[in-house]
């Protein structure tokens, strides 16, 4: 996933990071202005780990939380016949608000946008469930 603010051409990748596609245009006012975020999800008997990365961020943190507010917002969907108390924990790095709405049979998981920051650009989100998933 990529988060600019959609419109400049400052959010353009500069040379240096386009140099492995020769064919690529090189912008001259491309300033890689943008955060690559990559997700990972790894399901192992009982427990769901959903791991966020950050491998660029030439964005920042301050044009994050004015675009997209000062939390992030996982959602974790579950098979429709989940019971209405899934989990047994759900542990990460400084997680926020953790709740299970059991009408549409997910769980959401609210993380300050400056935690990814601070943690050096990885969170790890792990939930373990009651039953199998």
């Amino acid at each position: 996933m990529y988060l600019d603010d959609g419109v400049s051409r400052s959010s353009a990748p500069r040379a240096t990071i386009i140099t492995e596609h020769p064919d690529a245009d090189i912008d001259p006012v491309a300033n890689s202005e943008y955060r690559e975020v990559h997700f990972r999800q790894q399901i192992i008997g009982h427990k769901r780990t959903v791991t966020m990365t950050m491998p660029h961020d030439g964005y920042g943190t301050k044009r994050v939380k004015k675009d997209i507010g000062e939390v992030f917002t996982f959602v974790l969907w579950h098979e429709p016949r989940t019971s209405s108390d899934p989990w047994i924990s759900v542990t990460g790095s400084r997680c926020g608000e953790v709740t299970y709405l059991q009408e549409v049979g997910a769980t959401t998981v609210k993380v300050p946008v400056d935690v990814v920051e601070v943690e050096m650009g990885k969170l790890i989100i792990a939930v373990t469930y009651k039953s199998r998933i």
